[in-house]
């Protein structure tokens, strides 16, 4: 193993010796290993064993159990980007489809699907790929810019990680990303020349084809490469050279879409009104797009409607994302050893060297702030909270060594308790307007105390539908075989789940035996949405009131 790259902290080795038995020491700061190359090597070695057994796990979820998408965020990919991938592969392309996530993910998906005709497991196979990619290129980023041990610490976090495992086989555009996004940060951030930047660039405008979010590569990128906090010697020219490989993707594609008659705006706006002005009073996301959305063309809109209620939720939702990113994405054991890590970084000096990735998930995580929260939108934000929760266990800064040497740490074994704890952190299952809204039986069955006791609710109406009540877990093994009159049940135990009932209907409508879910459609649309989702919905018997 090369070393690394890089400036790179020296411990002053300064402690604070505690009586202990003869011949021996306790310091309350450690010191480097005696060879910092044998170390590095063999931490590396340890880390790249970890990745792969991740992707193994992966690969035996994806040909395994992980047969049908699930209720939630995979809905998107019945409802959107399986068609829209068929139809790039006849040639349709119609940019109007893209107002809320770029055409990079489809066209991904589009090539895979050449390869592997099965969709959904061709986007299980593209999601593996890519989250090891990125997993691999961070590994690699927390290696060269601060040191293997640390990099080996943050890698057991990011794979322990209960949303990072779960992206990372969903028929989802999140892992894919993921990757660009790590990748972008690695050719700025680790390697030098003007190449680098280019390349670095270019991969951040396919991220930003992929995620509109991530444009804030291109700032935040600009600033660490003027302020030197890249390899890059020459500054200026590496800034023209990263901006100029950004735009090379995305420029074309903007002309492309303007050519075609699509004007240039996004539609995020709707997420911050549905924010505000629904999901704060309980009104499900199918309410708002039939009630409300109609009432906003634009942000100004939005604004406009209630500018007091707008800051206020923005106000809230600042904190709120900040305790759920603790809660949900990495769980508090974690979320407070990242902020002992913060703090250890900065008397250190490790912070010097990992500012820029701060800087970069911090403008990521403001461009969540505004819309409603979901865990899996936060999955760039995980390598982050990893990287400074493993400063907190590597840092020599009261490591408690022992030893006259000082090279013995007893802080680091308290990462165990840690990664035990990392797969408890509670995630939040609920869709946008999950759980409200309910029709039928599902309003008839539920409780008067809330949505607590959905999953009872739905065990009632399959009693009365079904005969038996059938586990929800057991649902999405089974959904090939359930018959056709069964589907409104299947409909109320994915309602249950915490996902929009309809679309999960259509999810399961397209399992059933014979009708072909993954094959090729005869005549492909360019269309988002299914075309039969009304009549689903009437036959579902939740029909909107």
């Amino acid at each position: 193993m090369s070393r690394r790259s890089g400036p790179r902290s020296r411990p002053s080795g300064r402690g604070v010796r505690a009586a202990g038995p003869a011949g021996s020491a306790l310091s309350l700061h450690g010191s480097a290993p005696a060879s910092e190359d044998t170390a590095h090597a063999w931490a590396m070695r340890l880390a790249w064993l970890v990745l792969a057994l991740f992707g193994i796990a992966l690969l035996v979820i994806a040909l395994g159990p992980h047969k049908i998408g699930d209720n939630f965020a995979e809905t998107d990919f019945y409802g959107g980007y399986a068609q829209g991938a068929r139809a790039l592969e006849h040639g349709h392309v119609d940019p109007a489809r893209y107002g809320v996530v770029g055409p990079g993910y489809e066209v991904a998906l589009a090539l895979l699907g050449l390869v592997v005709p099965n969709l959904l497991l061709a986007a299980e196979l593209l999601s593996i790929a890519s989250i090891l990619a990125g997993a691999a290129l961070w590994l690699r980023l927390l290696a060269t810019r601060a040191n293997a041990p640390l990099a080996l610490v943050a890698s057991l976090f990011l794979v322990t990680n209960v949303t990072f495992l779960r992206y990372g086989y969903s028929a989802t555009n999140d892992s894919l990303a993921f990757a660009l996004m790590a990748g972008s940060l690695y050719g700025l951030l680790a390697r030098p020349g003007r190449r680098a930047a280019i390349l670095a660039g270019a991969l951040g405008g396919l991220a930003f084809l992929t995620r509109y979010n991530a444009v804030v590569l291109l700032p935040a990128g600009l600033v660490a490469l003027l302020a030197g906090a890249t390899p890059h010697a020459e500054r200026r020219r590496a800034a023209v050279a990263f901006a100029v490989g950004f735009l090379a993707p995305v420029l074309p594609w903007v002309a492309f879409s303007l050519a075609r008659g699509q004007s240039f705006h996004f539609q995020f706006f709707h997420n911050i009104a549905y924010d505000v002005f629904a999901r704060s009073k309980g009104i499900a996301w199918d309410d708002y797009q039939k009630l409300m959305q109609p009432q906003f063309h634009s942000l100004g809109d939005v604004i406009a409607r209630d500018p007091g209620a707008v800051l206020r939720r923005e106000v809230f939702n600042l904190w709120e994302h900040l305790r759920l990113d603790a809660r949900v994405l990495v769980g508090l054991p974690v979320a407070l050893c990242a902020l002992v890590g913060l703090a250890l970084s900065w008397i250190d000096g490790t912070l010097r060297r990992l500012w820029p990735i701060l800087l970069v998930s911090g403008l990521l995580f403001l461009t969540l702030v505004p819309i409603f929260y979901s865990e899996r939108y936060g999955l760039p934000l995980i390598p982050c909270y990893a990287a400074f929760a493993a400063v907190a266990f590597t840092s020599p800064t009261f490591a408690l060594a022992f030893g006259r040497s000082r090279r013995f740490w007893l802080k680091p074994a308290a990462a165990r308790l840690q990664l035990r704890g990392q797969g408890d952190a509670p995630q939040s299952r609920a869709a946008p307007g999950g759980g409200a809204g309910l029709r039928g039986d599902a309003a008839r069955a539920a409780p008067a105390g809330g949505s607590g006791d959905l999953p009872q609710a739905a065990d009632r109406v399959s009693r009365r539908s079904l005969g038996g009540a059938v586990p929800v877990h057991e649902i999405a093994a089974r959904a090939g075989a359930v018959r056709p009159g069964a589907r409104r049940a299947l409909a109320l135990f994915l309602l249950a789940g915490g996902g929009d009932a309809a679309r999960g209907l259509v999810s399961a409508r397209h399992h059933l035996r014979g009708a072909g879910a993954h094959d090729p459609p005869r005549r492909p649309s360019a269309r988002g949405a299914l075309r039969d989702r009304p009549r689903v919905r009437s036959r579902a018997g939740l029909g909107r009131q």
